[in-house]
């Protein structure tokens, strides 16, 4: 009963693991019965299919398991009969069970509704046999394919008896794909639809935090926002120091109601919200590159590395013995690094702002963290707490300085050459350079006199996708393999509501803490190169 009472095993519809409604928040046996809790989500076909229990139309439930251990028992007149360990695995809404005495009885408030099975080893199919793999590896396997929407190629890779290291490969691999796509193509963490997000107000979780203890009405206001910090500490397995902002929702700052340009132009005068304009701010690049991440993170991390596979030789007689030749591995380490941010809000600003408080903060905080952590995705020393970039990388490959700012076409394409050199020329491929660069790249031709730029009107730079940004030092050039970045995070955005330290003003300090690190699957999968200045 481990997985299942741990508050991660999934509600589905129908056992189908690409259609989730919702989560089991707890389980337990009771005699011969089981029991379990469980939540439904807010998008609306798990919607649907909550209406329908309360309805009274979709009314039977079945369980999900696989047997860990059959044990033959006796053999008599051709039967042979079998006593089975199984372990439960997810709990599904259906319209026609394998057991009709399995029911749902609803209990009241919050979505949550009780199922009570009985005898619930009947299910249509077993779906896993027994196997080599040990308990850990199995559910190991379930559980990162329940996180990364893979639990058939999970289901698969466990009645095949295939080693963990080998979907651990593949879940890498389909995270990389993923991650390609535009942000609002990509699954959110706890499962928020698009129109969740729209909803969802900070400033109302930050007033609830803040005044709610003696104002209970702020509480009652920000119900979504809190709820959405619970499922958030209950996916990670901890409790925040405030509110966990889900990781879907992604610097000092003090604003105030009262001094220009610090909040005074926040507060309703025939104010026009819509038309609030931000601080301009570095582009992003790795992530939009296409960097793995990797979400929910817990403890240290370590992913095995293939650093060389086994080579074959000739026998150079008759009768002789093949050579010895063993594949080696080491392993990438991910170690969770802080960074932090916080701003000063007066409490009239919190109370009166407009356009909503949500937008100036969170915006201000996501985006200030994710520079951060994309700059050290880059650079980073790996010293004073800062992960370890690509450029400073043991291994990355580094051609000959460009002989002038702006690098020629064959120092461009000598940087592609490097890669391709060392077998990394596959994936995400694609150079980020610096604004002042891309300038000059536009304007510099191929070959002298010949009017084809090294840089193409479709900005980009020998075939590949260029990202242009101020992350990137002057002078600098990356070249690479953007899927064997991996940005690990161990947690969403961790946010504070401090309305103690400034309390005889009434200020509220917010605090945000994000916890990730960085790691290169491959150093030769990238290049970096500069001007030599």
């Amino acid at each position: 009963m481990s997985f299942l009472s741990a508050g991660k095993a999934p509600l589905l519809k129908d056992h189908d693991a690409d259609c989730q409604i919702g989560v089991v928040q707890s389980a337990r046996l009771e005699g011969d019965k089981g029991r379990a809790v469980v939540r439904f989500s807010k998008r609306p076909e798990a919607e649907d299919e909550f209406q329908d229990v309360i309805d009274g139309i979709r009314t039977c439930v079945s369980v999900g398991y696989y047997v860990t251990e059959r044990k033959l028992v006796r053999e008599q007149d051709g039967v042979k009969t079998y006593r089975c360990k199984w372990c439960p695995v997810e709990i599904s809404t259906t319209s026609i069970p394998a057991d009709q005495t399995v029911g749902v009885g609803r209990s009241k408030g919050n979505k949550k509704m009780t199922i009570e099975v009985n005898d619930p080893g009947k299910r249509e199919e077993n779906i896993l046999n027994k196997w080599n793999q040990s308990d850990a590896d199995k559910l190991e396997m379930l559980e990162i394919g329940k996180r990364v929407g893979l639990m058939d190629e999970a289901i698969a890779f466990v009645r095949d008896r295939r080693p963990l290291e080998a979907f651990r490969e593949l879940a890498m691999n389909k995270l990389a794909e993923r991650n390609a796509q535009p942000p609002n193509q990509r699954a959110a963490v706890i499962g928020m639809s698009q129109r969740d997000m729209a909803n969802y107000d900070l400033g109302k979780a930050l007033r609830a935090v803040a005044f709610g203890p003696k104002d209970p009405k702020y509480i009652r206001e920000a119900a979504f926002e809190l709820e959405c910090s619970e499922a958030a500490e209950k996916r990670e397995g901890r409790a925040a120091r405030g509110i966990l902002l889900p990781h879907d929702m992604l610097v000092q700052r003090t604003l105030t109601a009262g001094t220009a340009t610090d909040g005074a132009e926040l507060v309703a005068e025939n104010l026009l919200a819509g038309s609030f304009v931000d601080v301009l701010r570095n582009q992003s690049a790795t992530l939009s590159m296409g960097a793995t991440m990797l979400n929910g993170l817990v403890g240290d991390v370590k992913i095995p590395r293939k650093t060389s596979g086994a080579t074959a030789a000739w026998i150079g007689t008759e009768g002789g013995d093949a050579a010895n030749s063993e594949a080696q591995f080491d392993q990438i380490s991910l170690v969770p690094k802080t960074s932090g941010v916080y701003s000063d809000i007066t409490r009239q600003l919190l109370l009166q702002g407009t356009p909503s408080i949500q937008q100036i903060v969170m915006n201000d905080i996501a985006i200030g963290m994710v520079t951060t952590i994309d700059c050290a995705a880059l650079y980073g020393s790996g010293a004073s707490g800062q992960p370890l970039g690509i450029a400073n990388q043991t291994g990355i490959n580094a051609p000959t300085a460009f002989a002038a700012a702006t690098p020629t076409w064959a120092e461009v394409v000598g940087m592609e050459s490097s890669v391709a050199v060392d077998n990394a020329l596959r994936g995400s491929l694609g150079y980020i350079i610096p604004p002042a660069m891309c300038g000059s790249l536009k304007t510099s031709p191929k070959i002298t006199g010949y009017p084809t730029f090294i840089m193409d009107n479709n900005d980009r730079l020998n075939g590949y996708k260029c990202n242009v940004t101020n992350q990137v030092n002057s002078g600098d050039v990356f070249f690479g393999a953007w899927q064997d970045l991996v940005i690990g995070f161990w947690g969403g955005l961790d946010i504070l509501v401090d309305p103690y330290t400034n309390s005889l003003s009434g200020t509220v300090r917010i605090v945000a803490h994000q916890s990730c690190d960085i790691a290169v699957r491959h150093p030769v999968s990238f290049a970096f190169n500069n001007d030599g200045a």
